[in-house]
């Protein structure tokens, strides 16, 4: 379900995602939403019917035909993630395959999603996590099968390899990514196999400092 909400500062109506063109269902994973710009917001989800990675977007007032994004068969349940590079494409989609574990990714240019690929040495049972650069970049931070944090870039229509982040504690769950502040690229939290969160930062010289834990609770839950 949905509402949204507008400028004069109330509520709509409740209603189902795609109604009243084509209803979705969702699950078992959660949908994600992109705000791209006044009364025009995207979902990705992994569409119920067919396991498909899927997307649907809603502008000015109606919800729009659901766009497939993956042609295989099945996907694996768990949520994509959805982002808005700064040039380039509109949107880029990261999702789990059929396999399981292996990431795979999508481009929106146009009108229609380019064929989905694989990136290499990306894998991961967890959410992912994305967050838009200067000058078109894409930032990927992803929980890998070893329960390490490792990280990479996309840009200019191509992904870097995947490389651990050095130091902390092992994660349990899915990384979260957000815009870099005082001059960071971008800030990261996760949860760790301890129970504590943790947060560390992309400094403007593209290295990663070191986790630092917030607070001293140690009963955080992914």
């Amino acid at each position: 379900y949905n509402a949204t909400f507008s400028a004069a500062g109330s509520w709509s109506a409740i209603g189902t995602v795609g109604t009243p063109r084509v209803p979705q269902v969702f699950g078992p994973s959660e949908p994600v939403v992109l705000t791209r710009g006044a009364g025009t917001f995207t979902v990705a989800y992994i569409e119920d019917a067919t396991n498909r990675a899927t997307t649907i977007e809603f502008a000015g007032t109606l919800w729009q035909n659901p766009a497939t994004v993956s042609t295989e068969i099945t996907d694996y349940w768990k949520s994509p993630s959805l982002v808005a590079p700064s040039s380039g494409p509109t949107m880029l989609v990261v999702w789990t395959g059929s396999t399981g574990s292996q990431l795979r990714y999508s481009t929106f240019l146009g009108s229609a999603w380019a064929a989905a690929a694989n990136i290499t040495n990306a894998t991961s049972t967890e959410p992912t996590a994305l967050q838009a650069l200067p000058g078109g970049e894409v930032l990927l931070a992803f929980r890998g099968l070893d329960g390490k944090l490792y990280a990479l870039s996309w840009l200019a229509g191509s992904w870097g390899l995947p490389g651990q982040v050095a130091g902390g504690v092992l994660l349990t769950g899915s990384p979260a990514l957000a815009k870099g502040q005082e001059g960071a690229l971008a800030e990261l939290a996760y949860v760790g196999t301890d129970g504590a969160a943790y947060h560390l930062r992309l400094a403007a010289n593209r290295t990663w400092t070191a986790p630092v834990q917030v607070g001293t609770s140690v009963d955080f839950v992914s």
